[in-house]
Order: C-alpha cells, then structure tokens, then sequence
C-alpha cells in the first residue's frame, strides 16, 4: 500500500511524492444531479488496479442556515419561474426536481432533522509517475460513471492530501 505521509515528501503542481509512491488528489466538484441508487459510487470505489483513497465529509449546518438557504433557493428559484412564464418557457425537469428537493428539505429541516453539506476528496496513488497518470485516468472515467464532477486540485496537492489521507475530523468545506 502506498505510504500516506512520513518524513519527506515533494509537492508538485498536481502530484505529491511521498517515500513510497505518487500522489494525485482530487475534489468531488460535483455530485449527481438525478437521484441514484445506493451503488452509485460503485465504479469510483472499485479497485480498477489503482490504490485509491476516498474520504467523504458530513458537515453539519446549522439549521437557521440551512433555512436561509433553502428560502433563498426558493425565492431565486420563484424569480426564475416567473421570468420563464413571462417568456413564455417550459419548466425544465431539473427545476421541478430542485424545487421538490428544496421542499423535501424545509420539511425534514422543521420535522427536526439536520442538513449537511458533503464534500468528498480523492486520492489516487501509484509507485512511479506512468502508473499515475493511468491510475488518474482510470479514476477520472470511474467519475464519469458515478455520474461525479472531479477536478484535480493544482497548487495545493500536499494539504489537500493531509485532508484526504489523513482522519484529522478537521472541516476542509469552507
């Protein structure tokens, strides 16, 4: 297995080395936007011959914010609802299913419930630079499928890896 810190390690634009291996970390920039089944994930936490690493973040928000939110989802999404009948266009799908999901989440958030915000960060790693850049690729097609936006964080690979690699239980969504 790769190692995931130690004593010295590189940064790269977009790659971390560390004593034993090659790193690339990646955002979840996007999650899907039609409702999945419980396997959707499936092809991006299947091995494909590549070491990878996910870490999924539940940050709780609290719920006057939550509210304000989704109020001011609400009213945004009202506006535009407005201008599409004064010009005289059709509702698209994707806004009844964002409505309907903004609804869903007022009334969990009045019955009591929490929300959260998500975030999730990927690390692929590799024992030489080749075997990366086809690891990479593998995971950013396994993306695709999981119906996942990534993009490869540059600039920032060895803090991104200490929060991806690492079980701080530090908040990285600000």
């Amino acid at each position: 297995a790769p190692v995931t810190g130690g004593a010295g390690w590189a940064e790269e634009w977009d790659r971390l080395r560390t004593e034993g291996a090659w790193h690339a970390v990646y955002w979840v920039a996007e999650w899907p936007r039609t409702e999945t089944g419980v396997g959707f994930w499936q092809p991006l936490l299947g091995q494909n011959g590549a070491w990878r690493t996910v870490t999924l973040i539940a940050e709780p928000v609290p719920a006057r914010v939550a509210l304000r939110q989704i109020r001011r989802s609400q009213v945004s999404r009202a506006a535009d609802a407005a201008h599409r009948t004064r010009t005289g266009r059709l509702d698209a799908e994707a806004d009844r299913v964002e409505v309907d999901d903004l609804t869903r989440r007022e009334a969990d958030l009045i019955a009591g419930h929490g929300d959260l915000r998500f975030g999730a960060l990927i690390v692929v790693s590799a024992p030489d630079r080749a075997a990366l850049d086809s690891a990479s690729a593998l995971m950013e097609t396994a993306a695709a499928q999981s119906m996942c936006d990534v993009r490869r964080l540059v600039g920032q690979q060895a803090t991104a890896h200490t929060a991806a690699a690492l079980p701080l239980a530090a908040s990285v969504l600000k």
